[in-house]
């Protein structure tokens, strides 16, 4: 790679540390020698960016020519569930770096509390970090999911450990039993001003069963029952809504129900007790799912890195093999999400890779087309046509030749400015 006047790639620190100064101005560029990906192959051409977009020809005036040398250009990747569950701004520090260095700029937080959300806000949604949207509080049960997780948090100081279970409803998650309670849940959910709606199901088959049961605590989830009443009034708001799954059931339901999106692939909360057959999703759970335009989140990399190899390709060939191609067979949208605190989709899309999931086309398109539109749909992003905005990765080899090239980022571009970002250690968490 080299800036015009044929500056060899020894200098670019220097000359991108140059451009980062100017970075305000928005500097016009001329990027030849690109090979670029349009959602099929790269094909090799010459592209230009003004005021943070792509324009059709060479702009008037100053422009800064950078030759990409044959390299391979992709959108940025996204994530599409996650969980920014901390304010301290170290913390979001890290998370941002994090993400920036990997080449995630598109994030979609499946839940958090707002006095986390707040402090962060300021930080994020601008042409030099991370583009963030969040659910705020999910809707749950009593005695359910994700209540353990909240404790968890406590425990090592992202949240007050003093709150009791009268400021984690409301302030976390709004535990649910009945429709007044909806009711009233609904309108402090409103006042934290989320993106978009939340609610978990987990074995919707045995809810009546396991709600309430100590045995079954963290084991259950919202009464499925309620589920299309609080479709109905995202809906009145504007709202869309995402599902938490673990079951067949869980899915079958929620899209039923009329949900927007399905959180996790079904199967990654795999229950022995209910057997297999409550985790694979039919033809006809598929279909339903296409016909209304749902989406599916993968967080597959989650639910089986600490297995052994053995159990783990058991799981996979039996559930989650089988839940994956029946969803791309009807027509569903997969969606690329890690579902790892403090990590993000390059480890999705690594494991992805590995168990044979996608081929590398699939799995490209997925993670930098396909889900940062998904997150944010009213933006021209993704895309490299005029008026898109400028935002790309430059690779140093093919990824559809090789996978770990998605990893090999020699430039980083957002809305036409040049990134420059540098790994920030997480703070220690410590239980207190």
């Amino acid at each position: 790679m080299k800036l015009r006047h044929g500056k060899p790639l020894g200098l670019m620190i220097a000359l991108l540390g140059w451009l980062s100064t100017v970075a305000a101005q928005e500097p016009a560029m001329a990027l030849v020698g690109g090979r670029w990906f349009d959602g099929e192959r790269f094909v090799a051409t010459t592209k230009f960016v003004e005021a943070g977009r792509f324009v059709a020809r060479r702009p008037t005036g100053p422009v800064t020519e950078i030759d990409l040398r044959g390299r391979w250009v992709v959108p940025p990747y996204g994530e599409a569930h996650n969980h920014w569950l901390e304010s301290d701004p170290v913390a979001v520090d890290a998370y941002v770096q994090h993400y920036l260095t990997r080449g995630v700029f598109y994030v979609k937080d499946q839940g958090t509390a707002p006095v986390v959300r707040q402090p962060i806000t300021a930080r994020l949604n601008r042409p030099d970090t991370v583009d963030y949207l969040a659910a705020n509080q999910g809707f749950t049960g009593p005695g359910a999911h994700p209540l353990q997780i909240v404790r968890q948090m406590q425990a090592v100081g992202c949240l007050p450990a003093e709150w009791g279970m009268e400021h984690i409803d409301g302030e976390v998650v709004m535990i649910v039993r009945n429709l007044e309670e909806l009711q009233a849940r609904w309108q402090r959910l409103l006042t934290g001003k989320p993106d978009f709606v939340k609610v978990f199901l987990l074995y919707s088959e045995v809810h009546a069963e396991r709600s309430g049961r100590a045995a079954y605590r963290f084991r259950c989830g919202l009464d499925p029952e309620l589920v299309p009443h609080l479709v109905k009034r995202a809906r009145s708001h504007g709202l869309q809504v995402s599902a938490h799954v673990y079951s067949a059931a869980d899915f079958r339901g929620a899209v039923a129900a009329g949900v927007n999106q399905i959180a996790h692939m079904p199967g990654v909360g795999f229950d022995a007790e209910l057997g297999i057959e409550h985790f694979v999703l039919t033809a006809e759970d598929a279909a339903a799912a296409a016909a209304a335009g749902v989406s599916v989140i993968t967080t597959i990399g989650a639910a089986i890195e600490d297995d052994s190899e053995p159990e783990r390709d058991d799981y996979v060939a039996k559930v989650l093999k089988p839940n994956v191609e029946v969803l791309r067979h009807a027509g569903v949208k997969l969606l690329i999400g890690s579902d790892m605190m403090r990590r993000t989709t390059d480890v999705e899309a690594m494991w992805l890779h590995r168990l044979g999931l996608f081929s590398n086309l699939q799995l490209l398109r997925a993670w930098c087309i396909d889900t940062p539109r998904d997150a944010f749909p009213d933006r021209d992003i993704a895309r490299f046509t005029p008026g898109a905005e400028a935002s790309f990765l430059v690779l140093e080899g093919d990824p559809l030749a090789k996978w770990s090239n998605t990893g090999a980022i020699t430039l980083r571009v957002k809305q036409g400015r040049i990134l420059l970002p540098r790994e920030v250690p997480f703070p220690i968490l410590q239980p207190r």
